[in-house]
Order: C-alpha cells, then sequence, then structure tokens
C-alpha cells in the first residue's frame, strides 16, 4: 500500500498529478485489530480525541458510550461513562476536552448537556 501526497519545489506549490509522489506506509501505532472486538472506532476527528498531562489518549468510543482512556503505549487503563440517560451516562458522546486539571469533559449530543468526569 501507499500514500499520496503533493509536493512542492522552490517554495512553488504544485498540485497537477505531477506532483504526486508514492511513499510506504509504516505502521507506527494501532488500537485493536481484525479480530479484536473491544473497541469500534468510527472515523475519528480532534474532537474525539485529547491528551492529558501524563499523555493519555481519550478517544470517543460512539459504538459503547464510552470514552476510553489508552496510555502512552496504546493500552486500555481505563473507561469513562457507560451507555444510558442517568448522571455520569452518555447517550452520544460527541466532543472531549480535558480542562487544565485533567478533568474530562464530554459533550453529549442526545442529552444536550455536559457531562463532566473528575480527573
Amino acid at each position: 500500500a501507499g500514500m499520496m501526497f503533493a509536493c512542492s519545489d522552490g517554495g512553488t506549490r504544485r498540485t497537477g498529478p505531477a506532483s504526486l509522489v508514492q511513499s510506504p506506509l509504516e505502521r507506527l501505532w494501532q488500537v485493536g485489530g481484525v479480530d479484536d472486538t473491544t473497541f469500534v472506532f468510527e472515523t475519528l476527528t480532534r474532537s474525539d480525541l485529547a491528551v492529558d498531562s501524563r499523555d493519555r489518549l481519550y478517544v470517543i468510543d460512539r459504538s459503547a458510550g464510552r470514552v476510553a482512556v489508552l496510555d502512552s503505549t496504546g493500552q486500555l487503563v481505563a473507561t469513562r461513562g457507560v451507555p444510558g440517560p442517568g448522571p455520569g451516562e452518555l447517550l452520544f458522546p460527541l466532543t472531549v476536552a480535558l480542562a487544565p486539571d485533567d478533568a474530562l469533559h464530554v459533550f453529549d449530543a442526545q442529552k444536550g448537556r455536559i457531562v463532566v468526569y473528575g480527573a
């Protein structure tokens, strides 16, 4: 498999077919696998991810109604939230953000509110 990207030369940006270069991809990090059904992440955007002061990665797992917490090696170390309409529960987690004290803020689109989990 290869990756396509545009290149420039001498400060002049070229965007036509001649500017495309193929380069092999190298796997740097992976969460789960083909046979691993623990996590089913959809297409992730910047608002689906947050990194705390200890380099833990928070990733929205919409299919499970929770946020997965991964350490710097990609290992699951915790989860935040469970599916449901009650306090601390999530129906459709849409966006995550971390406060300066590492408190996790999750916007639940279905509830129309922000759920906060302490650090």
